[in-house]
């Protein structure tokens, strides 16, 4: 697909001053901050209206921006948690306040879109292989052998990298070559993202560290404590990594550059699980154990409680027009209207933003 950045020319690389979007390859913190912080610079409304969506019937494990506008909710699929678990991948178009089965499929946990167009999701659970959708034709199909991974993220380098959360090690995905392989040792790991510098940043939900993952060395360091539990994170407009509490107490602020972490001095009470930028710089918390989920202020630090309708979310993707889709489980997707002003499809499809 035109302008997704891997193997671009020099003059396209630097589309980001002429009010472009930055390759996919990039890794110049400094090119992608300055993006985002023109990109998310629209004045704060305040608390957003919201309505409940379409009925999600099973359990989904994340979802994703697909370069037609709509959005792609994989199978989840968890030891378990039958006779819920994802049976096929649903695809939201906002413009026809539809869900929709797509092609089956289960055994997913995170996802994030390749610069082909399709979305690679790990497997996690049921699933014994990497899956791989293709919303031009609406068909799945698996990838190499693999288990135990969760919230897979576009490295640099056109790879995949892959929380290891029952894996002994972090996994990476070759779309160029179809392969999988292992890199260094890590288990208990269950989200990824993707820092402006390239290195992936590893949380846990059961260890209190973070972990820096270098794909074009392949090194793994040690990050900072946490003195938390934090599921999942989202990139802010600042270049800082906003870590959510789950089920820690306050909110994380980690900076990949310093590799240094600081604690809101917000005190939280409840936890959430996923979450994006909105169109004026705040974050959204998608709700895990309560009716509330919220949105997060990092300049301010200050937080807002908003409905969410439902009790059980993973993970939210901003959409054009500015709209929210939460990522429901076995129940009615809730559908925000930040009304802070609308994002531009070509930056909403980037790796920095684009993943569970």
């Amino acid at each position: 697909m035109p302008g997704f950045g891997f193997g671009a020319s020099a003059s396209q690389q630097q589309l980001v001053t002429a009010g472009g979007v930055p390759a996919w390859s990039e890794t110049n913190p400094a090119v992608i901050i300055a993006w985002m912080q023109r990109v998310f610079a629209n004045a704060n409304a305040g608390i957003p209206a919201s309505e409940t969506g379409p009925l999600s019937p099973d359990y989904a494990m994340g979802s994703v921006l697909l370069p037609n506008g709509k959005v792609l909710l994989v199978p989840g699929g968890l030891a378990g948690w039958e006779p819920d678990c994802g049976v096929a991948y649903r695809v939201y178009d906002q413009d026809a306040g539809t869900l929709t089965e797509g092609d089956a499929d289960t055994g997913c946990y995170g996802c994030c879109l390749l610069p082909s167009g399709r979305v690679v999701s790990a497997p996690f659970g049921y699933g014994t292989k990497v899956k791989l959708y293709d919303y031009l034709t609406d068909t799945a199909s698996d990838g190499p052998v693999a288990t135990g991974y969760m919230s897979p993220s576009l490295a640099a380098n056109g790879k995949v990298i892959m929380a290891p959360y029952s894996a002994a090690a972090i996994g990476i995905y070759d779309d160029a070559l179809g392969t999988f392989s292992n890199g260094p040792a890590l288990t208990g790991y269950a989200s990824s993202i993707r820092a402006p510098n390239g290195n992936i940043i590893f949380s846990s939900m059961s260890n209190s560290k973070l972990m820096v993952f270098n794909p074009a060395t392949g090194v793994l360091s040690d990050g900072p404590l946490t003195d938390g539990v934090y599921a999942s994170m989202v990139l802010a407009p600042s270049g800082k990594i906003i870590c959510i509490p789950w089920p820690a107490t306050n909110v994380a602020i980690y900076d990949p550059d310093a590799n240094t972490i600081v604690k809101s001095a917000i005190v939280m009470s409840h936890t959430y699980y996923g979450g994006c930028v909105l169109p004026d710089g705040r974050i959204y918390f998608a709700a895990y154990n309560a009716l509330l989920g919220a949105i997060y202020d990092p300049i301010a630090d200050s937080i807002e409680d908003v409905s969410s309708h439902i009790s059980s979310t993973t993970g939210a993707t901003l959409m054009p027009g500015g709209r929210v889709a939460v990522c429901a489980s076995v129940e009615h997707m809730p559908i925000y209207f930040p009304n802070c002003g609308t994002i531009a499809i070509e930056s909403l499809l980037t790796p920095w933003l684009n993943h569970f």
